[in-house]
């Protein structure tokens, strides 16, 4: 599992502001071991390790791979390496922490890198002529901030845009499965309106992580057996719970537009991921950083 993480956005003018949630993972037998993560980051590779342990003795934990604050040169040399390594494996699961690029003409399916932007569509087409990934599965986790959703960010412009039509160019090649989230991580930190009932709903985890992360582990530690693409409309509910919690409990962002996580799925098979992490190459290693 490679993790793709943007701590800050690029040129923040708020001193940080915008920096990601971080944890630091304690639990020895992690290969991330002492680092301080995204929280994102942290709550999916918990997971991840909880489920591949479950009922299976003796398999090595896997080992995860965190690609922090890349440059586009750095990715592509850990690329290149995993076409080298990748018939290794049988399946690939990529979670990227970013950003929307702020300035970006491209469609929303896009993030940012610490030295520039990329598209989901690039990134992905990076991958796409590789004999060793195909027919393979390949999950995308994909959560990049679109900052322009936080009140403090618009009442901070003068005067105002006109909203603009964006055209998405999705990825459409076999064998894939892609949940796009842009709801910013600091939604969930940020304090409730003064005298407000907070409503009593399903409980999550670790309830400072995005809303994308949030419900993605509550919803498959509640079917750990189940085909993860035939779960996603459940992970969208679970989105959409949150966003109305957080809504009835922030006024400012009462009337606001907060989309929904996108959810595009290209895949030919059934992928169970509690099985696929447990049967399929724990034992390997991911390609090697220079």
């Amino acid at each position: 599992m490679t993790f793709i993480s943007l701590e800050s956005p690029r040129g923040d003018r708020h001193g940080g502001r915008n920096e990601k949630t971080k944890q630091e993972i304690k639990d020895e037998s992690s290969s991330l071991f002492h680092e301080n993560v995204d929280l994102d980051v942290f709550v999916i590779e918990k997971y991840i390790r909880e489920i591949s342990e479950a009922g299976s003795k003796g398999v090595m934990q896997p080992v995860f791979e965190l690609l922090r604050n890349y440059t586009h040169a750095e990715l592509d040399r850990y690329i290149q390496r995993l076409e080298e390594e990748g018939h290794t494996y049988g399946s690939f699961v990529f979670v990227i922490t970013s950003y929307l690029p702020k300035y970006s003409t491209s469609s929303n399916l896009a993030f940012e890198l610490h030295d520039g932007d990329m598209t989901l569509d690039d990134f992905i087409n990076k991958m796409k002529s590789f004999e060793s990934m195909a027919l393979k599965p390949k999950i995308f986790l994909v959560k990049a901030d679109n900052r322009a959703l936080l009140v403090e960010e618009t009442h901070s412009k003068a005067g105002g845009e006109a909203p603009k039509t964006i055209v998405k160019k999705i990825p459409t090649d076999a064998d894939r499965l892609i949940i796009f989230s842009t709801i910013p991580q600091r939604l969930s930190t940020l304090p409730v309106d003064p005298n407000t009932v907070v409503p009593i709903t399903q409980s999550d985890e670790n309830t400072n992580a995005s809303f994308l992360m949030q419900a993605f582990v509550t919803v498959l530690k509640g079917n750990p057996d189940q085909d993860l693409f035939l779960l996603t409309p459940s992970i969208l509910r679970r989105v959409e719970e949150k966003i109305e919690e957080f809504k009835a409990t922030h006024s400012d962002y009462k009337n606001r537009n907060i989309e929904w996580p996108l959810v595009i799925s290209t895949l030919t098979k059934k992928v169970f991921l509690k099985k696929l992490l447990q049967q399929q190459g724990l034992e390997k290693q991911p390609p090697t950083l220079d």
